[in-house]
């Protein structure tokens, strides 16, 4: 760790490797003891986590996602630093949008996402179709490829949203996330996630607007343990603002997976 930052990177990225099946370290019927041999166990994994997220904090750096750290410049005025990922930090904003082109990019319009063809030959059917009906009003595209006949979906320029547009209700009370169908439940989930592994944490006003105050209390509900145990904390709570829902640096981050699971489980979220 020491002779990474000595280096000066401008950002970095720190986290344990999971030794999965089907990958390099996969050694078949050797794979079990394989990983047993290799992998420290779970008491040294969270104590070298510990040690990297105090460590580079010290070394000037930002905690800003969890396995993401950022060279912080010496400003008291600017608590954020410019050297985050730019890249990772757009999918991590809620309403976030963005176009994705290539074999089976991924792309992100109105929270709705959508994957280009991964087959080079479906792939080009599926260019020459948007070639040949452009933008229309279906929701889906259909191509075919070497006899196959698929539908991929695709969403018209219409429905991009303006940057200062945004998908919320004024009406606290109503509960807008029982009207949501599945697939906006799990944007909601992913927004949910991926907040929550930031520093800047999950801004719970955004969440009274867009989806009700019923949401906002489950939530708190379901935090209630790690605020108790200070793995998580609210920032900015005061009078009429709920603030923002953050995990604690290191030991809320360490615990994420079991304390958004929590969440999860309360929300009826998969």
């Amino acid at each position: 760790m020491e002779k990474a930052a000595n280096l000066y990177p401008t950002h970095m990225s720190v986290y344990d490797l999971q030794l999965e099946k089907g990958t390099t370290f996969d050694g078949g019927t050797l794979w079990k003891q394989q990983q047993e041999k290799i992998a420290p166990p779970k008491r040294i994994v969270h104590s070298m986590y510990k040690y990297a997220s105090g460590y580079l904090r010290s070394r000037g750096y930002e905690h800003y996602e969890i396995s993401s750290y950022a060279a912080s410049p010496h400003s008291k005025t600017n608590n954020y630093s410019p050297n985050r990922s730019q890249h990772n930090s757009m999918y991590w904003e809620p309403n976030s949008q963005w176009l994705a082109l290539g074999l089976g990019a991924t792309s992100c319009l109105g929270n709705k996402h959508f994957q280009r063809p991964r087959q080079m030959a479906d792939y080009i059917a599926f260019i020459n179709s948007l070639a040949l009906h452009g933008n229309s009003d279906d929701e889906t595209v259909r191509i075919t490829a070497d006899n196959n006949c698929t539908l991929l979906p695709w969403f018209p320029s219409k429905w991009l949203l303006s940057p200062d547009q945004d998908d919320t209700s004024a009406d606290g009370d109503i509960n807008r996330y029982a009207e949501l169908d599945e697939e906006d439940k799990d944007a909601f989930g992913n927004i949910l996630m991926t907040r929550l592994r930031t520093s800047d944490g999950l801004d719970l006003d955004w969440i009274r607007r867009t989806y009700g105050e019923q949401m906002v209390n489950k939530i708190l509900h379901s935090a209630r343990m790690a605020l108790d145990l200070n793995l998580a904390k609210v920032v900015g709570g005061e009078k009429a603002n709920h603030g923002t829902l953050c995990l604690t640096d290191p030991d809320g981050f360490l615990f994420s997976n079991t304390i958004i699971s929590s969440i999860f489980l309360e929300l009826g979220l998969e």
